[in-house]
């Protein structure tokens, strides 16, 4: 938990974990601080634009620790108003890189559930609730590509 210019105020033993410092070391300095200086500005606007009530907002970021290693993490943070005063309260998961590695053939897979999940979703619900058809035309282009066809007009 943070005051509402992101000092924490508190932070539970696992964040003390994740960020490899003591609760001491965190409570009173600012979450930006901590944040890998190209996630920074980027974090910093999100975070202004998170109004009182608004939805929790997921940023993709990195966080510095004191030995210099940078750690991903997902954070959901929302803006909430407590007995008067305005508070930032955030959840912090790592983020695991290895789920990025795919192969070809999954990056393939992907795309096609992607596709025919659109194709069911217009069947069912019909076309006029959808207007991705730019995406659409994307993943098509794409799945030929990695299916060595060549998309032409009448495909897509």
């Amino acid at each position: 938990m943070a005051d509402e210019n992101g000092r924490l105020l508190s932070v539970d033993p696992q964040i003390c974990e994740i960020m490899q410092r003591e609760k001491r070391e965190l409570v009173g300095v600012t979450y930006d601080t901590l944040t890998h200086a190209d996630d920074r500005s980027r974090n910093v606007m999100l975070i202004v634009r998170l109004a009182i009530g608004d939805g929790p907002v997921t940023i993709r970021k990195r966080y510095v620790r004191p030995d210099s290693t940078v750690v991903w993490a997902n954070v959901r943070a929302s803006r909430l108003s407590e007995s008067g005063r305005i508070v930032l309260v955030g959840t912090i998961e790592l983020f695991n890189l290895q789920r990025l590695n795919c192969s070809p053939e999954d990056l393939r897979q992907s795309a096609l559930n992607a596709l025919l999940n659109m194709e069911r979703r217009r069947k069912e619900l019909g076309d006029s609730l959808f207007s991705d058809y730019a995406w659409t035309i994307l993943v098509q282009i794409y799945l030929a590509e990695a299916e060595g066809r060549i998309a032409d007009v009448a495909d897509i």
